[in-house]
């Protein structure tokens, strides 16, 4: 859907979705409603795509080591945020390149992926100073950060996502009507912003235990309880601590 060309078609999609004030068939649909579409889409995207990282790594790991273990990227719920935003800028690849050959995505999707995987790892290095992957070890790699291997699995993602599953998720989203289902966004907006917020408590909390800084507020308290060194282990098992590392 081209979001550029307001035909009859989004225009009943939008006076019947909830993300809107309410208006009549007679009223010009305004910027502002079109953008609140386009934003809840981009939202339930970041949610998907969270969920499909989280498993897949899960499940590669498992054909590679036999062993289950949690890859999510938050506290609360099987989310990998980084895929996340990964999916989010495949979609926005998809907007402009969906009519590209599929040289062309992989090419793009390689090039934006491992870019976005090197940026985000050292955003960790700097905010958290921690780091969860390391391909040092692999051929072609940038400071570790990223490789040729993982790009060319970005290139694969964004091939795959771009030509066959956002033609069919972006239907399936602007499906998505009634009141229950907005106060259900909402529900699921505010959770996400939440768990994100204390996930980041949490390591920067691991991180200052194992350098023996003793708890001085409340919010240290309960991490120290509910999310001990032996919890985060479990929640965070390939999370690394530059500072104890280097000790």
């Amino acid at each position: 859907m081209r979001y550029s060309e307001i035909d009859h078609t989004l225009k009943g999609q939008i006076i019947e979705s909830p993300y809107r004030e309410v208006i009549t068939h007679n009223e010009p649909i305004e910027v502002s409603y079109i953008h609140r579409f386009i934003f809840y889409k981009v939202f339930y995207i970041f949610i998907i795509g969270s969920i499909f990282g989280c498993y897949m790594e899960q499940i590669q790991y498992y054909i590679h080591r036999g062993i289950w273990e949690c890859r999510a990227g938050v506290i609360w719920g099987p989310f990998s945020e980084i895929y996340g935003i990964g999916a989010v800028l495949i979609f926005l690849l998809y907007q402009k390149m969906k009519s590209s050959s599929p040289l062309t995505i992989f090419g793009m999707s390689a090039v934006c992926g491992s870019t976005f995987e090197y940026i985000a790892r050292l955003f960790q290095e700097i905010a958290f100073h921690s780091i969860t992957w390391d391909y040092s070890k692999q051929p072609f790699n940038l400071g570790g950060r990223t490789s040729l291997k993982y790009a060319i699995y970005w290139g694969l993602l964004g091939l795959i996502f771009i030509k066959w599953i956002f033609p069919w998720l972006e239907n399936q989203l602007e499906s998505i009507r009634g009141r229950l289902s907005f106060v259900f966004t909402w529900v699921l907006m505010i959770f996400m912003a939440l768990n994100l917020v204390f996930s980041a408590i949490s390591v920067n909390r691991w991180s200052e235990r194992l350098q023996g800084t003793p708890s001085d507020s409340y919010i240290d308290e309960y991490m120290d309880t509910h999310y001990d060194n032996d919890e985060m282990k479990q929640l965070f098992p390939h999370m690394k601590f530059l500072e104890v590392a280097s000790k």
